[in-house]
């Protein structure tokens, strides 16, 4: 590539960055005007393409839950609830005879505490052979919050013409704390800090995303 095409290129993604920054600054307004399901919808879609450009992977919850959680600077997003977990995981695809233990080891954790990702592969995976953790870990965003984000916001919105607005978490604590409720508001600030990361990632590299 010319120090000519390296120029354009990074014209236009400047560009790109500029327009999407301009779709997400009419969100707020759309809300105040009491289009909440308009406003949450489209933040979804944006979070979805966002994550399947920064993925390289397109279509899957994965890339929307890791976008949230990688980029998006919410600690709630990150958290995992245990018997989620269990729910979610895709036992059959677990390796060696891992499931059975790991199902009762989730199952003993307190039913209304998230805890960290860190702190949950501590526990459950202590004496677990190296390719059961790491099978653990790699489908860990299954339990966390930001997977309910994209089953009882994005999913609902996109898919059943609406969603409740927000979640509240009344009865789940993490550090004996509340968790916050996953809302418009919080979803907008994740989407800001994700497109700031997709934007530093594409101007450092050239690449759009830091990809392409």
């Amino acid at each position: 590539m010319t120090t000519s095409d390296a120029g354009a290129k990074r014209r236009f993604i400047e560009a790109l960055f500029e327009e999407l920054g301009r779709k997400i600054d009419f969100l707020p307004e759309l809300q105040m005007s009491g289009k909440l399901d308009e406003a949450m919808m489209l933040c979804c879609v944006y979070l979805d393409g966002l994550g399947n450009w920064l993925s390289g992977a397109p279509g899957t919850a994965r890339n929307f839950c890791l976008a949230l959680m990688n980029h998006g600077g919410e600690e709630a997003l990150t958290l995992v609830l245990p018997h989620l977990l269990v729910e979610q995981l895709p036992w059959k695809s677990a390796p060696g005879s891992m499931s059975e233990t790991l199902k009762q080891r989730l199952l003993e954790l307190p039913k209304h505490e998230a805890l960290s990702q860190t702190d949950l592969l501590s526990i459950v995976g202590k004496d677990a052979p190296e390719d059961q953790l790491k099978w653990l870990e790699s489908e860990i965003w299954r339990g966390t919050l930001a997977n309910v984000a994209h089953s009882r916001i994005r999913s609902l919105n996109v898919h059943f013409l609406g969603s409740p607005g927000g979640i509240s978490f009344s009865t789940t604590k993490y550090h004996g704390k509340n968790i916050p409720d996953i809302d418009f508001e919080m979803l907008m600030r994740a989407l800001r800090r994700i497109v700031a990361s997709a934007r530093v990632a594409s101007l450092d590299t050239n690449k759009f995303f830091g990809r392409l």
